[in-house]
């Protein structure tokens, strides 16, 4: 095997040594008898692998050959190439690093990456040689490992921006972090203070007389309060004041030694305060500038999330099918170039997999092998505002490359309903698909009001308005009496702005008697969203509903379930919603929210004398 070198190592570098190996997660019984899951080294062969035993290993490109049937990759560590892991470091709702990682990574300064699980960071470096063995010690909400030999980590490549992208000679920083941790976790399991007097460290269970002797300067602190001069003379009638310590040690570094383990003073006044958080303040001068990374420009980013919303019928699973369909085969969309294939994992309620699901992604011509679908036991909703559904999910796009989720309907797989619930229950999910640089889909209806709801094209958007806010891209569907449906842009908060519709029709694929539908894009088209919102009114009963309306409303404001009431005497409740919202759109009448109750009356442009019995029009 290749010796590490002492200088900046390249990944490149790295690939080339036989020190990787391939590793599955399995279920292993522990020391305990439990049954937990632990990520198990293999060989090429089949064979596992052995941490001490380099004939096991081999390099990146051969070991990536054989990487189909297995959960990933891994690189042994030994002979200069060291490694800390950081578990349990990255914040799950912003996919942030904790503070307290942050710190050692950045002490560490070499190259750093994601784990498997997204929930982790490791840090390799060069050059490491530890005083003694590996350490696992827990630390804050996780646990920090480090080791120079006889070790195996798993390996992503996910490169944890803003730390090198080099493998860096990072001795003395490596073993800081090791004696830090070791430190800390004989400072939780108070130290034998009467091993420790008699000079018998070993037996207490410390690797170094150094890391004792701390220890025991530090519990003298605490016994003479501070005082450093009885701290001095207590130490040196000690058991460890021996061997080198007495013989110029403690004379060259007591003093620094004492200073660093005095107690820290307690000051309260009055009722103790909670602690401040950890902060650092950022100039956006060292952030780094990234693109978008687009599947189809202007409309699915990878780690963004896409809304489709739309009224029944206007084809909004089939869209997100069509795009499915072309991802999973790596095809462009709206003249852009091919990509790489990607797999796609639905949630889909509303319909059945078999007669509709399937037949469709085929006929748009999807490769179902890409295609996949969460079962759970029971078959059981998947709700993503339930945290072990989302550790489910974040398992299968651990083990599996999804590139794209699509959610149909978002309402259907949420528990929370209120606007506050919603968003938080959207940050573990929207963390998660950034982390993994998954695009998100997600079909919204659109409520089923009409009158009350013509504030905005975001208005008519079923739900809680965190479903219009919490999207990058919203886009809706409706269709026009000619049987063209129509895809707006409702809001784009980055890239380019899309101003224009797609338009498409929905045909049928052959002529059986129940052949799957399919898409035909036509191209680009005039209409907008907000033409979704005039409702096109029939001749007849509609003229007749539109000129009673103008006829019994005044410019004195009238409760609205007073107008429809009287208008549902004579009409069907459709026809008066259509009615109403024709005239809010065009003008004639005006709308008002007084407490909880609407209320409307003509406007100004339209008196009563005016109204124009064959149109139902003002003049």
């Amino acid at each position: 095997m290749c010796s590490v070198q002492q200088s900046p190592m390249t990944l490149d570098d790295l690939k080339l040594e036989r020190r990787w190996v391939l590793w599955r997660l399995e279920m292993v019984t522990n020391g305990r008898g439990e049954l937990v899951p632990t990520k198990v080294p293999y060989q090429v062969s089949g064979a596992h692998a052995s941490s001490t035993n380099p004939q096991t290993w081999a390099t990146y490109e051969h070991v990536m050959a054989f990487v189909g049937s297995y959960t990933g990759v891994g690189i042994m560590m030994g002979d200069g190439l060291g490694c800390v892991d950081f578990d349990h470091c990255v914040d799950p709702a912003t996919c942030k690093i904790l503070p307290w990682a942050r710190e050692m990574i950045i002490a560490l300064d070499s190259y750093s990456e994601f784990s498997p699980s997204g929930t982790g960071v490791h840090t390799i470096i060069t050059d490491a040689a530890l005083p003694g063995k590996g350490r696992k010690r827990p630390w804050e909400t996780g646990a920090v490992e480090v080791y120079d030999r006889a070790r195996f980590l798993t390996f992503t490549g996910k490169h944890l921006p803003k730390t090198p992208a080099a493998i860096l000679p990072r001795r003395s920083q490596l073993t800081a972090i090791y004696e830090r941790i070791d430190r800390a976790a004989r400072s939780a399991s108070k130290p034998d203070f009467d091993l420790l007097w008699a000079g018998e460290w070993q037996k207490a269970g410390y690797p170094s007389q150094s890391e004792a002797v701390f220890d025991l300067v530090r519990l003298l602190a605490q016994k003479y309060d501070n005082d450093r001069e009885r701290i001095n003379t207590a130490f040196m009638e000690s058991g460890l004041y021996s061997g080198k310590w007495a013989d110029g040690k403690w004379e060259r570094l007591g003093a620094e030694t004492i200073e660093k383990a005095l107690a820290p003073p307690e000051v309260i006044f009055g009722s103790p305060a909670k602690a401040a958080p950890k902060w650092t303040l950022e100039s956006f001068n060292t952030i780094q500038r990234e693109e978008i990374d687009w599947i189809f420009p202007g409309y699915v980013a990878r780690g963004k999330v896409t809304g489709l919303s739309g009224e029944p019928g206007t084809a909004k699973s089939m869209v997100t099918l069509d795009w499915a369909a072309r991802y999973s085969t790596g095809r462009g969309w709206r003249g852009n170039a091919l990509q790489p294939a990607g797999k796609i994992l639905i949630f889909a309620t509303e319909d059945d997999a078999g007669d509709t699901i399937l037949p469709r992604f085929q006929a748009a011509g999807g490769d179902p092998h890409n295609l996949l679908r969460i079962r759970l036991e029971g078959d059981q909703g998947f709700r993503i505002d339930d945290p072990g559904h989302i550790e489910i999910l974040r398992a299968v796009t651990e083990q599996h490359p999804v590139g794209m989720v699509i959610i149909d309907p978002i309402l259907e797989h949420l528990l929370a309903d209120k606007e506050q619930r919603v968003r938080a229950a959207f940050s573990p999910l929207r963390a998660l698909m950034e982390q993994r640089r998954i695009a998100l889909v997600m079909v919204i209806h659109t409520n089923k009001r009409h009158s009350q709801n013509l504030g905005s094209v975001g208005d008519k958007v079923g739900g809680v308005k965190a479903l219009v806010g919490l999207p990058r891209f919203v886009y809706s569907s409706h269709k026009t009496d000619d049987d063209v449906y129509h895809l707006c842009p409702i809001k784009q908060n980055v890239g380019k702005r899309v101003t224009h519709s797609m338009d498409f029709r929905v045909v049928p694929t052959d002529a059986s008697d129940n052949p799957p539908l399919r898409l035909d894009w036509i191209g680009e088209g005039n209409s907008t969203s907000g033409d979704a919102l005039t409702l096109n009114i029939p001749k007849g009963s509609d003229g007749q509903c539109s000129k009673m309306l103008l006829e019994t409303l005044t410019h004195d404001w009238e409760k609205g379930s007073v107008v429809r009431d009287r208008l549902r005497a004579v009409y069907s409740e459709s026809t008066v919603y259509r009615t109403i919202a024709e005239a809010l759109v065009d003008g004639r009448i005006e709308r008002k929210q007084l407490g909880r109750l609407t209320h409307y009356r003509l406007s100004n442009k339209c008196a009563v004398k005016d109204v124009d019995s064959d149109s139902s029009r003002c003049a």
